[in-house]
């Protein structure tokens, strides 16, 4: 990380706005000014912008970073523009003031990144907590570190000098990689633990089988179970041939059985097939009997066909009888319907003669007061501008008694400057009058004093020296009083010649004023006699007068308008109600037209219907009908059940028919099956006799087959499941003893395991001689590598008289040490604490060992990029000597890193030629860069 630019807002002692570009100064640059001007708040910014957060104890109190010169409701804010690689960053804190319910005021952080892109500045997070986040990532460091390594405050690396083991293993825990280590440690305890957990679980089973089993004379309880088995499938094979061979005489006797079944079901079958030919014949001859009824209904329905046209024939009279006397009734309401709409567009022709009559009023006279309202609007025009003069002219009046004030009160001032000036010189001549006697006095008291009884004076040649001066008071009271005089009276003359100018440029405006007073002044005439009215006695009104006008001329130029704008509207909606009314006569005049043809149309139809209906009367009375449609009605309904009927019995004759030569068929094959049936059965009896023995034959004849085959099948599962019994009993056995070499096995290789995985959790948690844990160890090697990169530059600084050295003494004792820090001093051949060096001594180590502990995560590779370092005060602790030697050390660093230094050590200042000088007042601090 390389700063660039950093800006301040009422940050600390920075009232308002204040910048810093790092780009003007040089790769090592000076940060200078008096104590308390407010150098350290520059690097506390910079900390504050990037991690919100400033070094030391002032952190607890970063509500207080608000510049105390600042209103209590400003905001304070700080931005820091910096490069990382090839990117450019910007980071923006703010800390506002936000109003709480009781009133008081609460300091609330908001916080930005932005991106520098082609298009510009681009933000890349969102709120705080983001914004915290991906700086620390691409950092690479938390703010606790980075105060530690980049930014150096004062005393705060020394204080790392002196830290013990445990404290200085926490912070080389955040500078260095060791998350591997912690994870191979925390696997180590993890696989230690679980191995001992698998080689308990393993025991537990060991007890379990040795629980369930007796294996002390496993080989004899292996073959007496061995035994078993044999017989059991001995038993079983007997058992299998003997129900093998009850099978084969049981299927024999099976199959005649079957034979003399399927006989039995032939004249079963034969009887049903013998009872349907009958059922058959006599539903033949029910057919038969109902043939004469058949005959009379075809004669009813022949009579019946020749008598329905003629009825259709008046049921479709009487249909269009029906929808003339329907229509007639449509033309009557439509008769009447026209008559409503008749009065309605009568009603509408009065309505549009009164709109009529109302619009030729409104629109009479609309030129006169088109004329009049623009005639209003004109006085209205020149009301404003009146107005605006007369506002003008009060501002005047009000600017010409302000100036009239300044400039008496310049003259005032002017005066007191013309009487005090004359006393200031008379004084002055009084007291350059006392210094040059006073400055005679001196010199004629120091001849005094080298005078000699015989010596001729230097001044009068005399010899004798009768009354030699004596030494005159110190005239340097009167240097000071004649030097604080002479600046007093060129400040009364500067200040009397600018006087004298305001009051020359006062005096011109005031001319100025009056001169445009004037001009307003003949303006107001003019308006006047345009034709507003004055005020009273005749003169101008003013701007609240001229505003009343306006008001009372804008009300009567709006009704003005109101009325214009009535008597044009008029005008324009005339013709469209002229068109309006004769469309209406029109339609009214159609209307009347189409009502006159629907009652003649009407009169025609109804006519009509007297005649048809007479007609339809007379033929209804002949035929003996009330009612042509319900007659046609019954004569189709009686038509269709006869055709039904006729239908059915022919359908139902055919279909007796057929069944009847179906059943005969069946019948006479029923018949020939049953005789063929038999003759198996027989062919198998004979066949029974000649082969199935005679104990076989006395089962069957008794019925004892089903019995004697339970019998078998319960012997063939009895000796089936001994069978099982015995070789599960025997599996079970050798399964156990599997089992047991197995868990035994097991418990060996998970022994040996934990023994291993414990062995190692103890070495690497320090259970070992040299009594160090792993990361301890491997911190330790990243320490001796800082201790010798800071060597180099100690050793330069302190013309080679110290080094610094890891301390290993108590490694392997009672303690923990390993990351003790310890310095060799060459003068005396012997190493001792950090602790003991002197301030200076102190400083040279600490930045020693902040650079080499920068140079160490530098070169590691995927390390953060430190290009930058900054250091607070220390350097008035060094002699001279020693501090030409950092400093050479530091301008060594410029070549690939920027260096900042923070001193008001004056020596620093003719050294570091490259500075920024913090400026304090009493309105607040100020940065000029470069002074």
């Amino acid at each position: 990380m390389r700063p660039l630019r950093l800006v301040l807002n009422n940050f600390g002692p920075f009232a308002g706005r204040a910048e810093l570009d790092f780009s003007l100064l040089e790769d090592i640059f000076l940060i200078t000014g008096k104590t308390g001007s407010g150098k350290t708040s520059i690097f506390d910014a910079l900390c504050f912008a990037l991690y919100g957060n400033v070094p030391g104890s002032r952190k607890h109190h970063i509500s207080r970073l608000k510049s105390d010169y600042a209103p209590a409701d400003a905001e304070c804010s700080v931005s820091l523009e910096f490069s990382l690689g090839q990117k450019l960053w910007r980071a923006d804190r703010t800390v506002r003031p936000e109003k709480q319910k009781s009133g008081q005021l609460k300091m609330e952080k908001a916080a930005a990144l932005y991106e520098k892109k082609a298009e510009g500045w681009v933000r890349n997070s969102g709120g705080n907590k983001e914004t915290d986040e991906k700086i620390r990532r691409i950092i690479g460091l938390e703010d606790d570190e980075f105060f530690k390594i980049v930014l150096l405050p004062q005393g705060e690396f020394a204080e790392f000098l002196r830290l013990n083991t445990n404290d200085r293993k926490k912070v080389l825990g955040k500078l260095f990689p060791i998350g591997t280590a912690l994870k191979v440690m925390e696997a180590a305890s993890l696989r230690a633990k679980e191995a001992k957990a698998r080689l308990s679980e393993a025991e537990h089973q060991l007890k379990e089988i040795y629980k369930r089993t007796d294996f002390s004379d496993y080989e004899a309880l292996r073959a007496r179970l061995e035994g078993t088995l044999r017989e059991a499938k001995e038993g079983e094979e007997r058992a299998d041939r003997e129900y093998g061979d009850f099978q084969n005489y049981r299927r024999l006797a099976e199959r005649t059985l079957e034979k003399k079944a399927e006989w039995e079901r032939a004249r079963e079958d034969a009887g049903r097939r013998s009872a349907e030919r009958k059922g058959a014949e006599e539903a033949y001859g029910d057919f038969e009997k109902r043939g004469p009824a058949l005959e009379e209904l075809e004669k009813e329905l022949a009579s019946l066909k020749e008598r329905r046209p003629f009825l259709r024939e008046l049921s479709l009279r009487a249909l269009a009888l029906r929808k003339d006397r329907k229509e007639a009734q449509v033309l009557t309401e439509r008769e009447k319907e026209g008559e409503a709409e008749r009065r309605e567009l009568v009603e509408k022709l009065a309505l549009l003669d009164q709109a009529k009559e109302a619009l030729e009023a409104h629109s009479q006279g609309a030129a006169e007061k088109e004329k009049r309202y623009e005639e209003e609007r004109e006085r209205k025009d020149a009301l404003v501008e009146l107005k605006k003069a007369a506002a003008e002219k009060e501002g005047l009046a009000a600017a010409l008694a302000e100036k009239g004030r300044e400039g008496a009160e310049t003259e005032r001032e002017l005066a007191e400057l013309d009487r005090r000036i004359p006393v200031l010189r008379e004084e002055l001549g009084r007291l350059r009058a006392e210094k040059e006697a006073s400055d005679y006095g001196q010199a004629a008291a120091r001849l005094a004093l080298n005078l000699k009884a015989g010596t001729p004076c230097p001044v009068c040649g005399a010899l004798d020296h009768p009354s030699p001066a004596a030494a005159a008071g110190d005239s340097f009271s009167l240097d000071e009083r004649l030097e604080s005089l002479g600046a007093s009276l060129e400040d009364a003359g500067k200040k009397q010649s600018k006087l004298q100018g305001l009051n020359g440029a006062l005096k011109r405006e005031q001319a100025l004023l009056l001169e445009r007073g004037s001009a307003l002044e003949g303006v107001l005439r003019e308006l006047l006699s345009a034709g507003i009215k004055a005020g009273e006695g005749g003169e101008i009104p003013g701007s609240r007068e001229a505003a009343a006008l306006l008001e009372e001329k804008i009300a009567v130029l709006n009704e003005l308008a109101r009325i214009s704008r009535d008597a044009k509207q008029a005008l324009t909606k005339l013709p469209a109600l002229y068109r309006n009314r004769e469309a209406l006569q029109a339609e009214l005049s159609r209307g009347d037209n189409e009502r006159t043809a629907l009652a003649e149309k009407r009169r025609a139809l109804e006519e009509k219907l007297v005649r048809e209906e007479g007609e339809q009367n007379r033929t209804l009375a002949q035929w003996g009908l009330s009612d042509p449609e319900t007659a046609l009605a019954l004569t189709e309904e009686k038509i269709s059940a006869g055709e039904k009927t006729i239908e059915a019995h022919r359908r139902g004759r055919e279909e007796a028919v057929k069944k009847l030569a179906a059943a005969c068929s069946a019948e006479e094959g029923a018949l020939k099956q049953g005789e063929d049936r038999k003759g198996q059965y027989d062919a198998a009896l004979k066949e029974i006799e000649a082969e199935l023995p005679a104990a076989y034959r006395d089962l069957l004849s008794s019925g004892g087959i089903q019995a004697r085959l339970a019998e078998l099948e319960k012997q063939r599962g009895d000796a089936a499941a001994a069978r099982e019994r015995a070789a599960a009993d025997l599996k079970a056995l050798e399964r156990e003893k599997e089992n047991l070499d197995r868990a035994e096995r097991r418990r060996e290789e998970l022994s040996q395991t934990m023994a291993r995985y414990a062995a190692l959790n103890r070495d690497l948690w320090g259970n070992n001689p040299r009594k160090k844990t792993f990361d301890a160890w491997m911190l330790g090697l990243y320490l001796a590598e800082v201790a010798a990169y800071a060597t180099k530059r100690l050793e330069r600084m302190s013309e080679g008289r110290y080094s610094l050295l890891i301390n290993t003494a108590g490694e392997g004792g009672r303690n923990k040490q390993g990351l003790d820090l310890s310095v060799f001093d060459a003068y005396t051949g012997k190493k001792r604490p950090c602790a003991t060096l002197s301030g200076g001594e102190s400083f040279m180590a600490s930045i020693s060992l902040a650079l080499g502990l920068a140079d160490s995560i530098q070169a590691r590779a995927g390390g953060v990029r430190l290009d930058a370092i900054f250091i607070d005060e220390g350097f008035g602790s060094l002699d001279e000597q020693t501090l030409d030697k950092a400093l050479t050390i530091l301008d060594e660093l410029r070549d690939h890193r920027m260096v900042g230094l923070i001193s008001h050590v004056g020596e620093m200042r003719n050294r570091i030629p490259s500075k920024a000088e913090v400026i304090k007042s009493a309105s607040g601090s100020k940065i000029l860069q470069n002074p």
